[in-house]
């Protein structure tokens, strides 16, 4: 996992500051959301895991402890990455963005097309982000039809 989850000789988690602070603002902000996921697990799960729960070691109970704690570690270490690839290609985007002219595409059009092109750029880094951008706005464009005067 990350280097930043641990468990030292003293028998100690050491969890980031910043996975608290998550763990902190989830309970906060989203307890309807865990409720939903800790619903899908529980029907989801195997009744007979509750059993072989009961039976484990305290030793087995901190293994798990530990291993759902690295997870979270983990997850949020990739959150984290693929947050900064997305700022970074949307960083890019900028420049072709502020060419576009918004009286002939809304916003509405512009941001789909800078997520769907966001998304692609990621499946393929070596794209032209400049080409990709504009092939999503050709996609989703409906050009106002005006009507010939007599």
């Amino acid at each position: 996992m990350d280097a930043s989850f641990e468990q030292q000789e003293t028998n100690q988690l050491v969890i980031t500051p910043e996975l608290l602070a998550i763990m902190q603002h989830i309970v906060d902000k989203y307890p309807h959301k865990l409720k939903q996921l800790m619903a899908l697990a529980y029907q989801t799960h195997d009744r007979r895991e509750v059993e072989a729960v009961r039976e484990s070691s305290l030793g087995q109970a901190q293994s798990n402890i530990l291993e759902f704690l690295g997870l979270m570690e983990f997850l949020l270490d990739e959150v984290g990455r693929e947050h900064e690839l997305t700022s970074n290609m949307q960083h890019q985007l900028m420049p072709s963005i502020q060419h576009i002219d918004t009286s002939a595409c809304d916003g509405e059009v512009v941001n789909a097309s800078v997520e769907q092109a966001t998304n692609k750029i990621k499946q393929n880094p070596r794209s032209n982000p400049q080409e990709v951008l504009y092939k999503e706005l050709l996609k989703r464009w409906k050009p106002a039809k005006k009507s010939s005067p007599n």
